[in-house]
């Protein structure tokens, strides 16, 4: 098993010209980047940390892989983006990430368009 390195990075009180120098440099040498994602689809770290941007379709455009945390209310979007970006066929999801019931689809074809909570996404 590979092993890697988990930086916590904060986003300061919410304006993007406040991040530090070292959380910017610390976010563009990952290649993975995981974020929260409120019920309706924002994803407001990332806002923040790209001087707010809105559209999921740019963070996929993001190199290295994505994690889309608590998918839910935005899974039927998040997909028909993906498609529209070339990226469907590179996503997977864990739905009841955690619990018991979990469930891992390895193709977004198989997943209902309004998953549970604790979905959990991965974008390469």
């Amino acid at each position: 098993m590979s092993k890697g390195v988990l930086y916590g990075v904060g986003t300061g009180p919410g304006e993007p010209e406040l991040l530090t120098i070292k959380a910017v440099r610390t976010i563009e040498s990952c290649p993975v980047i995981a974020a929260p994602q409120t019920a309706d689809g924002a994803m407001v770290a990332l806002d923040i940390v790209r001087g707010g941007y809105d559209d999921v379709r740019r963070a996929i455009g993001w190199p290295g892989t994505k994690v889309v945390m608590k998918a839910r209310r935005s899974l039927a979007d998040t997909k028909r983006i993906l498609r529209e970006e070339s990226a469907f066929d590179g996503a997977e999801l864990v739905e009841g990430c955690g619990l018991p019931g979990e469930r891992v689809y390895r193709s977004l074809d198989d997943v209902p368009d309004r998953g549970s909570y604790f979905s959990t996404m991965v974008v390469r």
